[in-house]
């Protein structure tokens, strides 16, 4: 397995934002071409986003093969650009986004086989699911409140 830190081990990434009210059919409307990228993304293992208080406060978790992939999706394409939007539109009124390395994976999720399998081959005794991750990657780590 990669050294921790070498930023070739797997990567848990959490976000979550409180969208602004005024601007939640803007938001929405980026969720399916977003989606659709996530689909074939390279390097995503696993995924999925939560409504902690639907249509407003909003939660991804997501574990990716390693930091460059990750960086890959984020910083380009249609998630690049709802980026770029929600950052001149002022869309949220709280967000989070923090990065972790991965140490452990277990358990089990359906359809979610591909992800024991890709982790399995980075992790000694990986069998699943991501359960316990390192503490963040303080120079890659941002918490945000905008107000």
């Amino acid at each position: 397995m990669p050294a921790y830190g070498s930023g070739q081990t797997p990567v848990v990434v959490l976000t979550r934002a409180t969208i602004r009210p005024r601007h939640v059919l803007a938001f929405w409307r980026q969720v399916p071409d977003i989606a659709r990228t996530t689909r074939s993304q390279d390097g995503l293992d696993f995924k999925i986003g939560l409504g902690e208080v639907p249509w407003f406060h909003q939660v991804t978790f997501t574990v990716w093969r390693d930091l460059a992939a990750m960086e890959a999706f984020a910083f380009t394409g249609f998630h690049r650009d709802a980026i770029l939007q929600v950052q001149k539109g002022d869309w949220f009124s709280e967000a989070l986004f923090a990065r972790f390395h991965l140490l452990h994976s277990e358990g089990q999720w359906s359809d979610a086989s591909a992800v024991a399998g890709s982790l399995s081959s980075r992790l000694p005794g990986a069998t699943g699911i991501a359960a316990r991750v390192a503490a963040p990657l303080a120079r890659q780590t941002t918490v945000g409140n905008t107000g």
